[in-house]
């Protein structure tokens, strides 16, 4: 089909008309379709040249077949699942107001590659082109890493008025801190990185020191960077002071481990009026009062989920001290114990004793062996026996009035969520080892990493709460699972073809609250 304007005899008479060509008798004739008139100037024959036009489209769209599956071919499948359900719990953060939104696409589709595949900013660009064919390059990544330097404070309060919005059916009145070593395929200093002491035993390393929070769902409050020779006792005041900008610190107690058991700590924390729950360092306590603790004289009981616990509150220095007993926990050290020791007594042997000078080098055996004579040791038997009067022993010190001390213990002991917080920074979004050299590129990398934590912890508090079965590692594996086939046509037409979701896909969905379009959709797609 197509427009013909046909000249007419006279001065200037032109007829508008939409034809199509037919064969007769081997000659090609115009037949007519629609007759829109005559004109008799060049503005008339211009406007009505724009109606035909309008009206041809309709009729080629009208004319035109629909597609069938023999005329259409896959071009390429894209992962559905991780957008549709990460990028829900993404967009749940309210973090679109801190940047322009082409860089909050961007943003959105970098930190669910990390949740995806957690590779090297390459590699991110490769991943997110070839699984949801998104057109960003390692540059455009690098570019979005500088533009959101310098925007931590407002993405780490969006994150917590975030935590604030999940959990408002409930109270959240425990801040759980823990600090950890991040290093670096590097031995060059700059001020951020440094060498310290490394958690992860990279002695020759740089490395920088994250201080995390969460609730005690482990939902994410805040978290702080501090050069790598930081020592772990001076980021908690630090950290409380930043928080306290979003944070109201006041209302809640503040649960950490015996790292951050100092007198400056303690006593500035009084002072401004924050309630803690600090682990003990029993061992360093003063002699009468350990003997004390050994008798376990006047305990009371108490239940923590499902372990039974023995339990004596004591005065340390106008403080609560509260030491429990677990005979779990007193099967576990014991068990610590006893294999060091049968591998103490291995090396210890007569035919090795000529190399013993060698393990005292391990931490672990000194406390367990007695020199002799130059390159020979021998177990300690009194040693022994007198740090088998601790097994099973664990206190905590707290300057709560208040609250029961079974209750306490039990807030003490949720402390796991934040190790397990970490490991999922550490392991599952590989936030270490660090191979930028920036402190600007190092920080926007920690901040990534710290959006998909988030993501993904706000992303397990609600599937776990629509369905305990719903772990982050099953999640994981079934929607790496959720696809769409991309088809196009003869014509360059493309429809988006959506897999079906198995039962456990599809609880997936429902719990995150997500709908699933489930027909053929004529697409367009942009890069």
């Amino acid at each position: 089909m197509f427009i013909l304007k046909k000249k007419l005899t006279g001065t200037f008479r032109y007829a508008v008309m939409i034809c199509h060509s037919v064969r007769k008798d081997n000659k090609v004739q115009q037949k007519v379709i629609k007759y829109f008139g005559i004109v008799h100037n060049e503005k008339d024959l211009a406007s009505l040249a724009r109606i035909a036009e309008i009206e041809l489209r309709k009729l080629k769209k009208i004319d035109s077949p629909p597609p069938t599956m023999e005329d259409m071919t896959e071009e390429s499948r894209i992962l559905d699942g991780f957008h549709d359900i990460f990028g829900t719990f993404f967009d749940r953060l309210k973090l679109h107001s801190n940047i322009p939104k082409l860089r909050y696409k961007q943003l959105r589709d970098v930190v669910i590659a990390r949740i995806v595949d957690p590779v090297s900013k390459l590699h991110t660009a490769r991943f997110l082109r070839r699984s949801r064919l998104q057109e960003l390059s390692e540059d455009q990544i690098y570019r979005l890493m500088d533009s959101i330097v310098g925007k931590e404070m407002q993405f780490k309060t969006d994150i917590f008025n975030a935590t604030v919005e999940a959990t408002k059916d409930q109270k959240i009145d425990i801040l759980l801190f823990d600090v950890t070593t991040l290093y670096f395929e590097s031995q060059k200093q700059d001020g951020l990185r440094e060498f310290g002491y490394s958690k992860d035993h990279k002695i020759g390393e740089t490395q920088l020191v994250l201080a995390l929070a969460t609730t005690q769902a482990g939902l994410p409050v805040g978290y702080t960077l501090f050069s790598g020779k930081t020592a772990e006792t001076k980021t908690l005041l630090s950290c409380i002071d930043e928080w306290k900008k979003f944070v109201p610190i006041d209302k809640v107690i503040v649960v950490a481990d015996r790292a951050m058991m100092s007198d400056v700590n303690l006593q500035t924390m009084e002072q401004e009026k924050i309630r803690y729950i600090v682990a003990a360092k029993l061992k360093q306590l003063p002699k009468l009062l350990k003997q004390q603790i050994v008798d376990r004289k006047n305990e009371q009981q108490g239940v923590l989920k499902n372990d039974t616990v023995c339990f004596r509150e004591f005065d340390y220095c106008g403080r609560r001290l509260i030491v429990s007993y677990s005979e779990s926990r007193a099967i576990k050290d014991r068990g610590d114990r006893e294999r060091l020791i049968q591998r103490l007594r291995e090396k210890t042997s007569e035919e090795k004793k000529t190399e013993t000078h060698k393990l005292v080098t391990n931490r672990g055996y000194l406390k367990y062996v007695d020199h002799e004579k130059k390159g020979t040791v021998v177990l300690n038997e009194e040693k022994i026996a007198e740090e088998a009067q601790w097994d099973g022993l664990h206190g905590i010190i707290t300057n709560d009035k208040d609250t029961f001390a079974i209750d306490l213990l039990s807030r003490y002991r949720q402390l796991w969520v934040i190790e397990e917080s970490f490991r999922l920074n550490k392991h599952t979004l590989s936030m270490r080892p660090i191979y930028h050299f920036k402190s600007e590129r190092i920080k926007a990398h920690i901040l990534i990493c710290y959006l998909a934590f988030a993501t993904l912890r706000h992303a397990q508090y609600k599937l776990k709460e629509y369905d305990p079965s719903l772990t982050i590692d099953r999640v994981r594996e079934e929607l790496a699972c959720v696809e769409s086939s991309i088809l196009c046509d003869d014509k360059g037409h493309r429809y988006k073809i959506p897999s079906k979701l198995n039962e456990y896909a599809e609880r997936i969905y429902r719990a995150a609250g997500v709908q699933r379009e489930i027909k053929a959709q004529k697409i367009r797609l942009t890069a």
